[in-house]
């Protein structure tokens, strides 16, 4: 089992190999679909939540907008790693009050 060569390209994933394994979580489950973003589980199958936890342990920021964040610079940050722009950061952050 050789790593391929494409011509223009150079050396490319060992397609016989199987993907890195997906970290475990110990206090819930997370799942993802490409329709409907992330779903997480409490371990007795209780819906859970995404959250945004600051240095001192408060929640600033929690809930299904959370989770939406998140998928969306997810996705964004790996289309721009698709067409080659991988470098590029994606940001989601409040809008900037109005200059007046």
């Amino acid at each position: 089992m050789t790593k391929s060569t494409h011509p223009s390209k150079g050396p490319t994933r060992d397609s016989t190999k199987a993907a890195p394994p997906v970290p475990a979580l110990t206090h819930c489950e997370m799942s993802a679909v490409s329709y409907q973003g992330f779903t997480l589980t409490t371990p007795d199958g209780e819906p859970a939540q995404l959250a945004v936890v600051d240095k001192d342990g408060r929640v600033i920021e929690a809930g299904p907008e959370v989770a939406r964040a998140a998928w969306d610079v997810a996705i964004e940050s790996y289309r721009n790693f698709l067409r080659g722009a991988g470098h590029l950061r994606v940001l989601s952050k409040p809008p900037e009050p109005p200059k007046q």
